[in-house]
């Protein structure tokens, strides 16, 4: 190992990697370094778990890393608010930058190959699952529940948190925003500045618009 690549593993290997691994997974895992953190991810919440299914490799999840040319990492931090459960079924990378909030007795469930931008977040008040290949563009907000409660005069509550589902191989462009009770099948491209509240049946799809619909079948595309 070069001086370079020393000095450039101790970004990885950090008092927060530390910190997460050990406080999140069972020793015998722990000691794998599946999680490499940033230093300068903020820490708002750790009180949930996190579960890491099928083969653990070191750095398999990386949390405020990677590169976005028009965002300046030096500035641009992740914020890290979980009370929930997170549960991986392999890579994952979250750039700086981006927002996880999970609420208490939430599930984030995120399939193999997740990646999500800068300045992008991801609100979890219920279940959020997410197929493997999901790319997530930049100031994309998936938020699953509206925060605050909208009632009949007679006390019914109109607008419960629902769960958002994400197929396979999907790309979110920059902007969109996804609601409580999205629904997405596989081999989908979401237009950029899209708005998704509700279910939108097939897979090889285009869809985009506000509100999003199917602009175009038969499509696939390549990370």
């Amino acid at each position: 190992m070069t001086l370079y690549d020393f000095v450039y593993s101790l970004g990885y290997f950090n008092h927060k990697s530390i910190y997460f691994n050990f406080k999140y997974l069972p020793f015998r895992q722990a000691i794998r370094f599946p999680l490499f953190v940033s230093f300068r991810t903020k820490l708002i919440a750790t009180k949930g778990s996190i579960r890491i299914n099928g083969p653990l490799h070191t750095g398999m999840i990386r949390i405020g890393f990677g590169e976005v040319g028009i965002f300046d990492k030096k500035y641009n931090r992740v914020i890290w608010e979980v009370k929930g459960d997170i549960v991986f079924e392999g890579r994952a990378l979250f750039k700086f930058g981006s927002r996880i909030s999970v609420g208490k007795n939430a599930q984030l469930q995120l399939g193999e190959g997740f990646r999500i931008s800068p300045d992008s977040s991801l609100v979890c008040f219920k279940k959020m699952k997410f197929g493997n290949n999901v790319r997530i563009s930049w100031e994309v907000i998936i938020m699953d529940n509206d925060f605050h409660k909208i009632k009949t005069l007679d006390g019914e509550l109109l607008n419960e948190p629902k769960e958002i589902i994400i197929g396979n191989n999907v790309w979110i462009g920059m902007r969109t925003t996804i609601l409580k009770g999205t629904q997405i099948g596989n081999d989908v491209i979401v237009g950029s500045g899209s708005l998704l509240h509700k279910p939108i049946n097939g897979n090889h799809l285009i869809i985009a618009g506000n509100p999003a619909k199917v602009i175009k079948e038969g499509v696939r595309w390549e990370p």
